[in-house]
């Protein structure tokens, strides 16, 4: 064979060789890698987006911190029932808030994190300031009233989250029934501290076979000595067959008078309504809690109208 030609067939061959390694190359993920690498050093947010898949990565990555988190809960306890409807309403929210970040991270060259005091920090990222800055330390739910009458125990909660001076959900569920139990309990207060306090709620009434006097009465002790629960911001309304009890955000326990009851933002205007119709009325119980309710929701502007009932 000629010299060139061979040289020439051997050339091709490298050029094939090199075209081919280049084209598996572009395909693995060793390759993404550098791209992604690349982009970040030189603050590419078109080719970052490109080759990082944010909303699925964040979403997971949610997910798993979110089921790590609720490890400490059981399954049928009812601040899990919170915890889990909480999860969910405010994964939108932050995992906008942290893709935002992520972006602006990439772009700036560092998470630009923004605390109270107005100061930059960029050595981490707490998660303390992400619900911060997705706004869950100020979503609260508001308005739980309660009335027992002629046997009967009522408890009803109205359905609006507010966030700041928005209404953030307007369908929430702020009221269970413990079945096993015989126990209605509703809250109002921030959202974030609602679970933490009804799960410890259910664990006293384990440890007391149910007692609801005793087990508010320990929790209360627990409230007034535990620095936590002690920054907690909620109230909890619990009533059974025979007692209606209010554990007060300083730890302490009330007892109604009359067996009406109510707090929140809506509660005052709920428990005057309660009160006139309790006394005025043939209205059951679960018509009363409804009708004062109804309201309150069409007064209070931190109240909506609508409205869930639990009876006993």
């Amino acid at each position: 064979m000629d010299k060139k030609k061979f040289i020439g067939i051997i050339i091709a061959l490298i050029i094939i060789g090199l075209c081919s390694y280049f084209f598996y190359y572009t395909k693995t993920p060793t390759y993404s890698l550098n791209l992604i690498k690349d982009s970040i050093q030189k603050h590419d947010v078109a080719t970052f987006k490109k080759h990082v898949d944010l909303d699925s990565l964040i979403s997971r990555g949610y997910d798993d911190l979110m089921a790590v988190s609720m490890n400490d809960l059981k399954d049928n306890s009812l601040g899990a029932g919170f915890a889990k409807g909480l999860i969910e309403m405010m994964k939108p929210t932050i995992t906008n808030a942290l893709k935002d970040g992520a972006l602006r991270a990439v772009e700036n060259g560092k998470w630009e994190d923004v605390p109270s005091n107005g100061q930059t920090d960029t050595s981490s990222v707490k998660s303390e300031e992400i619900a911060d800055r997705a706004g869950i330390k100020s979503a609260s739910f508001k308005g739980i009233e309660y009335t027992k009458k002629d046997g009967k125990t009522a408890i009803v909660g109205d359905g609006q989250v507010t966030l700041g001076h928005t209404v953030f959900k307007s369908g929430a569920k702020k009221i269970r029934k413990i079945e096993d139990k015989g126990i209605l309990a509703g809250f109002a207060g921030t959202a974030a501290d609602a679970f933490t306090l009804f799960d410890k709620f259910e664990k006293k009434l384990d440890e007391h076979g149910g007692n609801l006097r005793k087990a508010c009465v320990e929790l209360a002790k627990d409230w007034r000595s535990d620095k936590v629960l002690r920054t907690l911001d909620a109230m909890l309304i619990v009533a059974d067959k025979n007692d209606l009890l209010i554990l007060s955000g300083t730890g302490d326990v009330l007892e109604p008078d009359d067996n009406i009851a109510a707090i929140g933002s809506g509660g005052t205007y709920a428990l005057s309504a309660a009160k006139a119709l309790y006394r005025h009325t043939e209205l059951s119980a679960s018509e009363i809690v409804r009708e004062a309710m109804q309201i309150a929701g069409e007064i209070c502007i931190y109240t909506n109208t609508n409205i869930s009932v639990e009876e006993l």
